[in-house]
C-alpha cells in the first residue's frame, strides 16, 4: 500500500496553542500592524504638508504687503569697498521688513568706471553738482519725489519714482555706528522720524557750545512760528535718519524748495558771509555753513521736536541707541 505525504487541510493543532506573544508575530498580524503604521505616517505627513503650506502662504502674503523703503545715499569720493559693505549691511538689516530700493546721489565728476562700480552696489545712480552738502542732496530727492507723488500729471517722465513709504537718508559710511546699527532695528511700519545719530539739546541755534543762527530761520520756515527761546528743542547730528512719506508730505512742497535754494545759494550770496570763528572749513556752495544748521534741524522739519529724547537714560545721548521709543510714530 502506498503512502502519500498529503498536506493537512488545516494547520496543525500546535498553531492554535501558540501564546499571545507568538500570535502577534504571525505574518498576518504583522501585515495589519504595518498597515496601521503606514496609514498614521501618511496622515501625519499630510498634516505637516498642509501646515507648511499655510505658513508659507502667510509668509508670502506678509512679504508681498511689506511697506516700501528707499535708502538714499549722498556720495562724494568715499572708499567704494567700504560703501559696498555698508550698503549690504543696511539691506540685510531691513529687507525682511520692507520692500527695498536704494539710490546714490554722486557729487563727483562722472566716469564709466565709477558708474559701473556704483551700479553693482545700488539700484539707481544719479549725478548732482557738488553743492549744498548732504542736506542739499536730501532736499533734492525730497523735492523730486514729492512732485512725482502729488503732481503725477506734470511729470517729465511717467516713470519718475514716487516717495516710498519710508526714506532712509544716509552717507556712504556709518557715523556713530554704536548708535546707528542698533537703531536700524528700531525701524518699523509705524516709524515717522528716527535719527540714527545722537539726540542733543538745542535752543534756537545754540547747541553744544556752538551758535548756528540759521537754525532760527529754519524753525520759522517749517513751523510758521518764531523759535521760542524759553524752550529747548531737539537737535540731532550726522545727517542720517529715517522719515515717513506722511511726515514729508505734511510740509508744503514750497518749504523744501525754499530750503534747497538756501543751501545751494551761489558763492556771492550773503548767506556765505555768516561764518563763525570755530568753523574751520571754507564757507562756499560746496560746504555751506547753513548745511550744519540744516543737519541739526531735521527733527524740527519733520515735526518730531521731542525734547524728552535728550534724556540720556532713555535715548542714550552720545553713548548708545536708547530704546525703541526714541522716535516719532505716525498715527499717534
Amino acid at each position: 500500500m502506498y503512502s502519500y505525504n498529503t498536506p493537512p487541510i488545516s494547520p496543525p493543532l500546535s498553531d492554535y496553542n501558540m501564546s499571545p506573544n507568538k500570535l502577534l508575530k504571525h505574518p498576518v498580524q504583522l501585515r495589519h500592524v504595518h498597515s496601521k503604521k503606514s496609514n498614521f505616517k501618511r496622515i501625519l505627513m499630510a498634516l505637516l504638508l498642509t501646515l507648511s503650506s499655510i505658513i508659507a502662504w502667510k509668509v508670502s502674503i506678509q512679504l508681498i504687503n511689506r511697506p516700501t523703503l528707499e535708502i538714499v545715499y549722498s556720495y562724494y569720493d568715499e572708499d567704494i569697498d567700504e560703501f559696498s559693505r555698508f550698503a549690504n549691511l543696511v539691506r540685510q538689516r531691513l529687507h525682511w521688513k520692507f520692500k527695498l530700493s536704494d539710490t546714490v546721489y554722486v557729487k563727483h565728476s562722472p566716469s564709466n568706471a565709477l558708474n559701473k562700480q556704483l551700479n553693482k552696489i545700488v539700484d539707481n545712480v544719479v549725478y548732482l553738482p557738488n553743492i549744498g552738502r548732504e542736506g542739499g542732496t536730501y532736499l533734492h530727492h525730497i523735492v523730486q519725489r514729492y512732485k512725482s507723488t502729488i503732481f503725477p500729471d506734470n511729470l517729465d517722465s511717467p516713470h519718475d519714482p514716487v516717495l516710498a513709504d519710508k526714506t532712509l537718508f544716509l552717507q556712504p559710511h556709518p557715523a556713530w555706528y554704536w548708535i546707528m546699527y542698533d537703531r536700524l532695528e528700531f525701524i518699523e511700519e509705524s516709524s515717522a522720524f528716527l535719527s540714527l545719530g545722537p539726540y542733543v539739546k538745542g535752543n534756537c541755534g545754540v547747541t553744544e557750545g556752538h551758535t548756528l543762527p540759521q537754525m532760527k530761520n529754519i524753525y520759522q520756515l517749517f513751523t510758521n512760528y518764531d523759535c521760542p527761546e524759553e524752550e529747548d528743542q531737539l537737535v540731532t547730528w550726522a545727517g542720517q535718519f529715517l522719515v515717513s512719506q506722511d511726515r514729508i508730505l505734511d510740509n508744503p512742497l514750497g518749504k523744501y524748495v525754499n530750503m534747497l535754494k538756501l543751501v545751494e545759494a551761489p558763492a556771492d550770496d550773503p548767506i556765505h558771509s555768516e561764518t563763525p570763528w570755530w568753523f574751520a572749513s571754507k564757507n562756499d556752495p560746496s560746504n555751506p555753513f547753513i548745511g550744519h544748521s540744516l543737519e541739526r534741524s531735521w527733527p524740527i522739519i519733520f515735526n518730531c521736536n521731542q525734547p524728552s529724547f535728550i534724556d540720556e537714560e532713555k535715548c542714550g545721548g552720545k553713548a548708545g541707541p536708547g530704546t525703541r521709543e526714541c522716535q516719532c510714530f505716525d498715527g499717534i
